[in-house]
């Protein structure tokens, strides 16, 4: 018996039955605009994922003009035509900052994106997104050529519903 309960509580202390660790705090704006800063200094400015993550922080408080370098320089470095979302948050940010045509550049270039799968036009919901800011766009621009061609992109190409896009 007396050896049943020392195995006992050899077992508990190697499995460990005390409180499990903390989870990490989540990292603040600040902390992580500081260590991306570091890995592009480290990187020679050539990190376009640490431009675009500036960006989203630049973004989300509201700095727009800010964004709108962070996310341009992410797009100019990396290959056009191959990521999505970079394109995708500039013409974003161009769009709420009421600049139509390069708003208009960037989100076409995403929907122009070729997937290296056709799986990730409905996957990946970048191109709905994009989509459904250009037609906001192309309704300004009275361009409801583009607008319809958009559409049947977005239901049969993007994995949009129908319910997803405004009349």
């Amino acid at each position: 018996m007396r050896a049943r309960v020392l195995a006992a509580v050899l077992l508990a202390s190697i499995l460990g039955c005390g409180d499990p660790e903390p989870a990490p705090r989540p990292e603040g704006d600040d902390a992580r605009r500081t260590r991306l800063e570091k890995r592009l200094a480290d990187a020679g400015n050539k990190d376009p994922w640490a431009f675009y993550e500036l960006g989203e922080i630049d973004e989300r408080q509201g700095e727009l003009d800010r964004a709108v370098e962070d996310y341009g320089a992410a797009v100019a470095l990396l290959p056009p035509y191959r990521a999505t979302r970079p394109a995708l948050a500039l013409g974003r940010v161009h769009l709420a900052r009421g600049k139509l045509e390069p708003a208009r550049r960037m989100l076409e270039e995403v929907i122009a994106t070729i997937a290296s799968d056709p799986r990730s036009y409905h996957e990946n919901p970048d191109y709905r997104e994009a989509s459904l800011l250009l037609k906001k766009i192309y309704e300004h621009d009275k361009d409801a050529r583009a607008a319809a061609r958009l559409r049947e992109r977005f239901l049969e190409e993007f994995g949009g519903k129908i319910e997803d896009w405004p009349n």
